[in-house]
C-alpha cells in the first residue's frame, strides 16, 4: 500500500513551487469542500468544472430576492443593464478593452461557430486555415468556406509530440495574398484531446501577413491566463462553464467591434442579394437599446447572469499563475508515474497519447488507453466498475472522429468501439494531490489485475 505522505513529500520536493499554491487548498476547504466529504475524485474539468459553495448560496438569495418572472424580466431595461454590466466585467477579466470588442453569449460553441460561419465572407479567393486538433464545432466554417469556393488548408502536427509544425505553418501563414478576398486563421490555444499547448505569438505574426484570427481558449482559459491587451485576436471563444459552473453551460464570444461590422455589412449585403443558402438560419444582428450589440438568437436568463458575475466574484479570490502552476505541477508528477507504470512482463500498463516531453508547453490533460500483459486494450466495461468503486469521475470518448485523435492514437476508425475508446483526465481549479494520488492507486490495481 503507497503512503501518501511520504509520495506528497516526495511530490512538493521535485515540484517546490507547489507550495506557492496553497490559497487554492484554503479555497478548495471552503468552497468546494464536498468534493472531500464525498470522497469523490473529480477528474473531468475539461467537461465543466465545479461550482463554488458561496456560488450556490448567493445565486439562491439573490433568486428569493427579485420580483420578476421568467415571462417579464428579459424584456426589462434593467435586465439588460445586468446583462451588459456583466459582459463589461467578463471582458476585464480577459484584459479585453470594451471600446475595441463586444462580446456576445451563446449556448454551444456550434452556435458561436455558426455565428461567424453564416455571416463571414469567404467569396472571392477567401482561405481558411485550420490547425488539425480544433474543437469539431469549426466543421461548419469549414463548410461554409467551401460553399463559397474558398481554399481550406489544415496545418499537420508532430505526430509524436502533437504539437503544430511549425515551419509548414509558417509557410501556410507566409503564402501570397488574394487580390481579394479575406484569410482566416483558427487556432486553438489548447487541444482539448492531448492538452498541447500551441503559441500564442502565432496570433501576432498572422495578422502582420495579412490573417484574421479566431482563437479558441475554451480548453486553454481555465487554468492559464490570457491577456487581450497582450493578444489581440479578431475572435476568442471560451467556455465560462469549464472555469465554473452553475448553472448552465455558457460560451462567450469575443469579437472586435470592427470586424463585428463586418459581419453585420456582409449580412445584411447577403440578404439583399438573396445569397443565403436555402434552409440556412444565420443569426440576425441586433442592437440592445442603449446596450450595445446582441445577437437575436442570444438568450439569457436571470440564471446566467448570476452564475456569471458569482463565479467572477470567486476567480479573483485566486490568481492564474497558481492555478496554471499547481495543475502543471499535479500533471507532470502524474504522467511520469503512469509512463513507468509496468506489468510484471514489463510491458506498459498505459498507453499515453500526447506529448511527454518538459519542453512541449502542455495543458492539464491527459489522454490514455490502459492495456493487459499482452499489450490489448483493456475494454471500458472492465475498467468503469473499478473507477466507480474508488469514486472516480473521468471522461471517455470515442476515437473515431478523423484527425487528431486518430493521428495521436494510431488507433483505425474502423476499429470495434472499445478499441476505439480513449480515457481523459483532465484537472482544473481545485484540483489537489490527494486527487492524482488516488487515481494513481487505482492505475497500480489495474496494472496487477491484468497481468
Amino acid at each position: 500500500m503507497l503512503n501518501i505522505a511520504e509520495e506528497f513529500k516526495c511530490f512538493v520536493e521535485n515540484y517546490p513551487n507547489y507550495r506557492e499554491t496553497w490559497a487554492i487548498d484554503d479555497l478548495r476547504s471552503r468552497e468546494f469542500s464536498r468534493l472531500d466529504e464525498s470522497g469523490e475524485i473529480y477528474l473531468n474539468y475539461e467537461k465543466a468544472a465545479p461550482y463554488g459553495l458561496s456560488q450556490m448560496r448567493c445565486f439562491t438569495r439573490s433568486l428569493a430576492r427579485t420580483v420578476m418572472s421568467p415571462l417579464n424580466y428579459s424584456a426589462s431595461e434593467n435586465f439588460q443593464k445586468k446583462i451588459e454590466h456583466c459582459k463589461r466585467r467578463f471582458l476585464r477579466f480577459f484584459g479585453a478593452d470594451p471600446e475595441e470588442y463586444a462580446l456576445l453569449f451563446t449556448a454551444t460553441m456550434s452556435k458561436a461557430m455558426h455565428m461567424i460561419s453564416s455571416n463571414y465572407d469567404f467569396s472571392g479567393q477567401s482561405r481558411l486555415l485550420l490547425a488539425i486538433d480544433n474543437h469539431r464545432a469549426m466543421d461548419s466554417l469549414v463548410r461554409h468556406a467551401q460553399l463559397q469556393q474558398a481554399a481550406v488548408n489544415y496545418i499537420p502536427v508532430n505526430p509524436q509530440t502533437l504539437a503544430l509544425e511549425e515551419k509548414t505553418l509558417l509557410q501556410l501563414l507566409s503564402s501570397p495574398a488574394p487580390s481579394k478576398g479575406n484569410r482566416l486563421l483558427v487556432f486553438p490555444a489548447q487541444s482539448c484531446l492531448s492538452g498541447v499547448r500551441h503559441p500564442l505569438a502565432v496570433i501576432g505574426a498572422a495578422q502582420q501577413l495579412g490573417w484574421q484570427v479566431l482563437l479558441d481558449a475554451s480548453s486553454y482559459a481555465p487554468t492559464a491566463p490570457l491577456n487581450l491587451s497582450r493578444y489581440h485576436p479578431e475572435f476568442l471563444t471560451v467556455a465560462f462553464h469549464k472555469m465554473l459552473y452553475l448553472p448552465t453551460c455558457l460560451y462567450a464570444l469575443i469579437i472586435k467591434r470592427d470586424v463585428l461590422t463586418a459581419l453585420r455589412q456582409h449580412h445584411s449585403e447577403a440578404q439583399t442579394e438573396g445569397k443565403q443558402n436555402a434552409g440556412q438560419t444565420a443569426p440576425i444582428f441586433g442592437e440592445a437599446k442603449n446596450h450595445g450589440p446582441r445577437l437575436i438568437s442570444e438568450t439569457l436568463d436571470l440564471s446566467n447572469v448570476q452564475s456569471l458575475e458569482l463565479g467572477l466574484d470567486l476567480l479573483q479570490d485566486i490568481t492564474y499563475p497558481a492555478i496554471d502552476e499547481r495543475t502543471q505541477s499535479l500533471t507532470r508528477w502524474l504522467t511520469r508515474k503512469l509512463q513507468n507504470l509496468r506489468h510484471k512482463n514489463r510491458q506498459p500498463a498505459v498507453t499515453l497519447y500526447g506529448p511527454l516531453q518538459d519542453g512541449i508547453p502542455h495543458g492539464p490533460v491527459i489522454a490514455l488507453n490502459f492495456k493487459d500483459a499482452q499489450g490489448k486494450i483493456i475494454a471500458a466495461d472492465l475498467l468503469l466498475p473499478l473507477f466507480k468503486a474508488a469514486k472516480i469521475g473521468l471522461s471517455q470518448g470515442d476515437c473515431s472522429d478523423p484527425g487528431l485523435c486518430s493521428l495521436a492514437t494510431g488507433i483505425d476508425p474502423t476499429a470495434t468501439e472499445d478499441e476505439r475508446q480513449v480515457w481523459r483526465i483532465s484537472l482544473g481549479m481545485c484540483s489537489n494531490f490527494p486527487d492524482v494520488f488516488k487515481f494513481w492507486e487505482v492505475c497500480r490495481q489495474i496494472a496487477g489485475k491484468f497481468n
